[in-house]
């Protein structure tokens, strides 16, 4: 799959080829000269991209730990790992958080002024002394 799909936010294609490109640098890679790393998937349960290693040869815990820093240094939330022994591949799962846009915050904020309003008015129509509606006179 190439980071160019269309579903895929522009800012995490950045993050996926940012990160292939560190985990090719990594001490990981340094260790596995034959390793092949590509993006093979969009996650379906959570916004973020499927990395596989192909032909490795030996890990270790550090190894995971250097994928996760990584990955939390170009952008994302969490990373997940699945080994496959038999085949000699792993697969990550690179997580981020979904932002919020600004259209949804601005949408947000004018849905909570108007219930605002709308209590407001309706304290006016139970007491209009104590809550008068504004003029502009």
């Amino acid at each position: 799959m190439n980071i160019s799909n269309p579903t895929l936010p522009a800012h995490i294609k950045q993050s996926a080829s940012h990160i292939i490109g560190a985990l090719y640098e990594s001490d990981f890679a340094q260790n596995n000269v034959d390793v092949c790393i590509d993006m093979v998937g969009i996650l379906n349960y959570t916004t973020g991209v499927k990395i596989r290693l192909s032909f490795v040869d030996s890990f270790e815990d550090d190894d995971v730990d250097e994928w996760r820093s990584i990955a939390v240094q170009f952008g994302a939330s969490g990373l997940k790992t699945k080994v496959d022994t038999s085949t000699g591949n792993i697969d990550i799962n690179i997580e981020y958080k979904r932002r919020v846009g600004q259209s949804k915050t601005w949408m947000l904020r004018s849905i909570l002024l108007a219930l605002a309003s709308l209590s407001y008015h309706q304290l006016h129509l139970l007491h209009s002394e104590r809550y008068p509606l504004p003029s502009f006179e």
